[in-house]
């Protein structure tokens, strides 16, 4: 589950204190609905970064990479962009959970 954060480098202890602190679940408000936006966007994109009859781990990792290279910009001005792959390990480091 959290083999990504694995593969960009974050620590072991890292990853630990962010799954105790998505526990439990808890469903609420959006802040930002353009995050949703990029999510369905997301999911949508998999399948054309698979071949056909490519649904292994394998191939999953390999569009998980992809997708992580996708320029983002919800929540911020036009012009602005981030990219999950550089952008998830920095705010897992400055998440008040990660000391």
């Amino acid at each position: 589950m959290f083999h990504r954060l694995t593969r960009l480098g974050v620590a072991t202890s890292l990853i630990n204190s962010e799954r105790r602190a998505m526990t439990p679940v808890r469903i609420g408000a959006m802040v930002d609905r353009s995050v949703l936006g990029i999510m369905v966007d997301f999911g949508k994109g998999v399948p054309y970064h698979l071949g056909a009859g490519r649904w292994d781990d394998a191939a999953l990792s390999e569009a998980e990479d992809r997708l992580a290279e996708t320029p983002c910009h919800a929540g911020m001005p036009w012009g602005h962009v981030v990219f999950p792959e550089k952008r998830a390990p920095e705010l897992l480091l400055a998440a008040k959970w990660a000391g």
